[in-house]
């Protein structure tokens, strides 16, 4: 794996860990090098606090562009080389954070070794379902071969960034599970099927969640 990306700025990484101390279950999932790529159910704008510190190395994570025009966060956000997404924009190629160009950064991470983080939904959803998955994740998998680690979060709480997202202290629990592995499965419809099943299936058994169904109603973190 090439280590040119290291974890966290340590000063970040210890008022994190003081703030939001959190228990890690299936650390044993965790492979001993990259490329590969992490997901996660997404309750909250807390949730990449918590996960970003799980793993020995740096993510990256692509995280939605607006992120990166908060006071301090987004300045943070910038400093650690994350990847800015435009949500409204998928395709131009004019605009650095739309979809497309904000996957083509992440598959160079990939095939340069580094780690890759996203949240599969989108965005944050309450309620005991999970939201509908972009097909970002299964594109990076299917064309770099980089197995998915399904990691599922419990107990923290959306709704922006305000004291009830934010308060310390809260009880959260991660849960690894094992890797999702290509086996050189080319991207087609149905392997994007497939493995985006295969993923739902692990993060709703390791977050306590329901497989997205879309006879339900979907509850949006407000």
């Amino acid at each position: 794996m090439n280590e040119t990306k290291p974890r966290p700025h340590p000063w970040f990484d210890r008022i994190t860990r003081l703030l939001y101390p959190y228990t890690v279950n299936g650390r044993e999932n965790i492979p001993e090098a990259g490329p590969f790529i992490v997901v996660s159910n997404h309750m909250s704008e807390t949730d990449g606090v918590y996960l970003a510190r799980t793993f020995n190395w740096k993510i990256t994570f692509l995280i939605i562009d607006w992120a990166f025009r908060l006071p301090v966060i987004g300045r943070l956000l910038m400093r650690e080389g994350h990847i800015p997404v435009d949500q409204h924009d998928p395709t131009s190629r004019d605009n650095p954070a739309s979809g497309a160009n904000a996957l083509s950064r992440a598959e160079a991470l990939l095939r340069q070794g580094h780690i890759v983080g996203l949240y599969p939904e989108g965005c944050c959803y309450a309620g005991t379902m999970m939201g509908p998955y972009q097909l970002g994740m299964v594109r990076l998998a299917l064309r770099t071969g980089a197995p998915i680690i399904p990691v599922g979060t419990k107990g923290t709480v959306g709704g922006g960034f305000n004291w009830r997202t934010l308060r310390p202290f809260r009880s959260v629990e991660l849960v690894i599970g094992e890797p999702v592995k290509m086996n050189g499965r080319k991207f087609t419809p149905q392997n994007r099927r497939e493995v985006i099943a295969e993923v739902e299936k692990a993060l709703a058994i390791l977050s306590g969640r329901d497989i997205f169904d879309p006879d339900r109603e979907l509850v949006y973190s407000k």
